[in-house]
């Protein structure tokens, strides 16, 4: 695959627009840099990739280790990517590039250049369409309060369930039938996998956690048993007689 298509508006994407947050837009640059790197091993089947960390670090052009460490651990949070990180490797699985690969390009090409009007008339359905499924906003309002409720005193944190984004983001998966138990889920696995690590405790944020391309896999986590878990268990269980 000698290229892919790149929308004008990817940086507006959820993850993307994380990536900015914090890397500005050396970190957008960098992905797509990135994305260039391993569409020039891919052989058009798969999309498993080890390669040694100077590499990364020489094509991004990082000064350190580190700056290079946490942006691919970052990568690894993007919809469409997996990254293992080892002592001199990165392991990345990243089939986004299959996703690319199957795009009708030149038909959509065509599309955006003949049929405009057509297009304008598909994308005014699409937006009836959205609203009619849309929930009414007293039920967003407290589904999305005692989600934001628990993740701040999980956290002690002030995130605020006005925020659109914030809403747009649980209501999506609610959307996809995940119930409100299952965000509980999510944030106390993750909260139990990265806040004692210093580059993964940023990433305990709603924009991260509620996000469609790594909900599942978050809340279909094995979390191992902690100290604390273990002696919890121990004093309910000496309660209990």
């Amino acid at each position: 695959m000698k290229w892919f298509k790149h929308f004008s508006n990817a940086h507006l994407s959820n993850s993307l627009e994380d990536l900015i947050n914090d890397f500005g837009y050396e970190g957008y640059g960098r992905y797509w840099r990135l994305l260039e790197i391993l569409n020039e091993s891919f052989d058009g089947e798969t999309c498993f990739f080890k390669i040694h960390k100077r590499t990364i670090r020489t094509s991004l052009r990082f000064r350190s280790a580190l700056q290079t460490d946490s942006f691919v651990v970052a990568i690894g949070l993007q919809a469409g990517y997996k990254v293992v990180v080892s002592e001199n490797h990165y392991e990345i699985e990243a089939p986004i590039l299959l996703e690319l690969k199957n795009r009708d390009f030149k038909r959509a090409r065509t599309d955006r250049v003949t049929d405009t009007s057509k297009n304008k008339i598909k994308n005014k359905n699409k937006i009836k369409s959205n609203s009619a499924v849309t929930p009414s906003p007293k039920k967003a309002c407290n589904e999305t309060i005692e989600i934001v409720d628990y993740l701040n005193t999980k956290l002690g944190s002030k995130f605020k369930p006005t925020s659109k984004e914030t809403i747009k983001l649980i209501q999506g998966r609610l959307k996809e039938d995940f119930s409100i138990q299952d965000f509980k889920t999510v944030i106390d696995n993750k909260y139990s996998t990265w806040h004692n690590d210093d580059k993964m405790r940023t990433y305990l944020r709603p924009s991260t956690l509620f996000r469609g391309g790594k909900f599942e896999e978050y809340l279909n986590e094995t979390i191992p048993e902690t100290h604390e878990d273990r002696l919890a268990k121990f004093f309910a269980d000496a309660a209990n007689g």
